[in-house]
Formats: C-alpha cells, sequence, structure tokens
C-alpha cells in the first residue's frame, strides 16, 4: 500500500512540474508573440507623444547626434565597451551611471566618437584627436504601467555630455563639451576645463556618408598647453550600448517575477531601439538580442533608417536643385540666342539702309 502511495506520489509531482513547465513555456511564447503588437503601438504613439511633450531644450539637441553621428551603428552590450575604446580612463567615463540611472528598469547609451587630427591655423603644429559624444536613455521604474499601454516621451529622460581630448600621454589635455548651437551645417560646442570654467569653443561642420561622416571644423583654446587656433578633422563612429537581459532557466518554475520583469525589458528595449531607427533591425533579431553573443559581429552593425531616409532626401533636393539650375541655364542661353539673332538683324538692316 505504501509503494502506491509512494507512486502515485511522485506521478503527481512528475505531473506539477510538467504542468507548470507548460505555464513557463506558454508564458515566453506569449511575451514573444506580444513584442510586435506592443512596440508597434508604443512607437505610433511615441512619436506624437515626443514631439508634443519634449521640452525645447530637449528637442533643440535632439539632432545632434543624427548629426554628427555615423549612418552605421554597432550594437554591444556594455561590457564589451573596452574593446571599442581603448583608453581605459574615457571607457570608464562613458560607462560610470549614476543612482538614478541604476535603479532605472532599462537604459541604452548611444556614443558617437571622432578620431583624427588637429592642426594649428599655421601649420606650426599638430596633434591626435579624439572627440566623444554621450546620449544617456533610461525609463524609470515607477513610470512603468504593466501593459505598457500608457508610456509617454516623458517616461524617457535623456542625459547628453561628452569630451574631446588633444594629445596623448602626459601631454594629452581633456575638455568637457557642451552644446551652445546647431544646424544642419554646423555645431557649435563650448569647451568646460577640469575647474568648469569655460575654455574655448570647437566648431564641427559634418559631411555625412551613407556609412560615415566625416567632422572638419576648428579649435578655439583660451588656455593649457594647446591655447590657439586649431583645424580639426576626423572621421566617426557610433556604437550603441545596451545591458544583458537575464531570462531565468525554463526548468526554474518558480521565478514568474524575473521572467516577467524580463520580457518587460524586452519590450522597452525594443521601444528604445525604435526611436534611435533600429526598429526593423530589432523585430528581425528580438532572441539575439538577449544575449549579443549569438549574433556575429557584421550582423551588429546596422545602416539607421532615418539617417538613410535624410540622405535620399537631401540627394532628392540636390537633384532637383540642379535640375532648375539646368533649366534656368537652358533659358538663359535661348534667351542670349534671341538678343543675338536680334542684335545681328538690326545690324543687317542698318547695313541696307
Amino acid at each position: 500500500m505504501s509503494k502506491k502511495i509512494g507512486y502515485l506520489a511522485i506521478f503527481l509531482v512528475l505531473l506539477i512540474g510538467l504542468l507548470s513547465m507548460n505555464i513557463v513555456l506558454s508564458q515566453e511564447n506569449t511575451d514573444d508573440s506580444s513584442d510586435t503588437s506592443d512596440s508597434v503601438s508604443d512607437a505610433s504613439g511615441d512619436s506624437s507623444s515626443d514631439s508634443a511633450e519634449s521640452s525645447a531644450a530637449e528637442e533643440s539637441e535632439e539632432g545632434v547626434e543624427d548629426e554628427i553621428g555615423s549612418g552605421e551603428v554597432e550594437i554591444i552590450e556594455e561590457d564589451e565597451v573596452s574593446q571599442e575604446i581603448e583608453d581605459a580612463e574615457e571607457a570608464s567615463e562613458i560607462t560610470k551611471t549614476t543612482e538614478e540611472e541604476k535603479k532605472a528598469i532599462f537604459r541604452l547609451t548611444k556614443v558617437t566618437t571622432g578620431r583624427g587630427f588637429v592642426m594649428k591655423d599655421d601649420e606650426s603644429d599638430a596633434q591626435f584627436f579624439r572627440g566623444t559624444w554621450i546620449v544617456r536613455r533610461i525609463i524609470e521604474k515607477p513610470l512603468i504601467p504593466e501593459d505598457l499601454a500608457e508610456i509617454k516621451g516623458n517616461a524617457i529622460k535623456s542625459k547628453r555630455f561628452g569630451f574631446i581630448v588633444i594629445g596623448t600621454g602626459k601631454e594629452k589635455e581633456k575638455f568637457g563639451i557642451r552644446i551652445k548651437n546647431f544646424s544642419e551645417d554646423k555645431v557649435l560646442f563650448d569647451l568646460i576645463d577640469k575647474n568648469g570654467n569655460l575654455a574655448g569653443s570647437m566648431e564641427i561642420t559634418p559631411k555625412r556618408y551613407e556609412k560615415i561622416t566625416l567632422w572638419f571644423g576648428n579649435i578655439n583654446l583660451d588656455s593649457g598647453n594647446y591655447a590657439g587656433k586649431w583645424l580639426v578633422t576626423a572621421v566617426s563612429k557610433t556604437i550603441i550600448l545596451k545591458p544583458r537581459i537575464e531570462r531565468p532557466p525554463i526548468w526554474n518554475i518558480f521565478a514568474f517575477k524575473q521572467r516577467r520583469e524580463a520580457a518587460l525589458k524586452e519590450k522597452l528595449q525594443e521601444k528604445l531601439f525604435e526611436r534611435e531607427g533600429l526598429g526593423a533591425f530589432v523585430k528581425a533579431h528580438k532572441k539575439e538580442l538577449r544575449d549579443l553573443k549569438n549574433l556575429s559581429k557584421e550582423k551588429r552593425k546596422i545602416q539607421i533608417e532615418r539617417r538613410m531616409k535624410r540622405i535620399r532626401e537631401a540627394e532628392d533636393i540636390r537633384e532637383e536643385a540642379l535640375r532648375i539650375k539646368q533649366r534656368a541655364m537652358r533659358e538663359l542661353e535661348e534667351d542670349l540666342e534671341v538678343k543675338e539673332r536680334v542684335v545681328s538683324s538690326i545690324k543687317e538692316r542698318v547695313k541696307q539702309s
């Protein structure tokens, strides 16, 4: 009798385990299938809510990373940043987070670096140059509704900061950079020294191509080892840093809270990537984005959709301007031919008379 009870107990335990496993698997599938519909509705409302609710200051700086960043971005995980940023101090500054950012349920960091050289305007000296512009977006826990339906632009906080380095080794000098103003043609930064004082200015004229952006411009420094006017030439590269999202193993049937939080983070990740113009990439690689080791380095490089759209629009504008110019030239040539015929006709009549 006791054996039968023992077998029955084992059978019940196995049955409960199978049922629990089935619930976990169905929850995983539900999370994956609902990602697309949720993110699409979020994305459709994102642009309108951002434009309506973002402050003027936020909007005034929103496009800077598009102007100076590369058209192709590479996605890496936060613990891989040292592989991309050789200087350990700079890598540490990029990944350093505030208490508010640590408490956020999700964050995404976009880093644009410009590497090249500066040369004195009289060509008497040249130095290596590095410039870094960082945009970190976070979504805080208190602002997260369970179904994501109420996430608006004001739930996403953005922090922008950067620095430049002139020279190498012990002779290098580092300055913080702060946006003064920008347009599609130029970006103007204030340079801040280590004491927090205004030390000069930097003006960058970006030249955008399909995959890369070149920086041309000048730096004016009022003090320090490199005081004076310098000409800047650099090429930019943009990377996006994402945290690794840990999902509990399937066999852990009691990790409902952790599994739900991981699913929420994946949806927020998709939302933030869509904001960066990478929505199509996220939809195609949802599972691989859980752990980027599953995605080859080449597949992590993506062209920004809105960047390509802007380049195409700019090309259309240039082509239209060229057509207008050519049409105006033809009309001018026709006018000149008419005038020449009139003058010739007048001269001929004068001779005859």
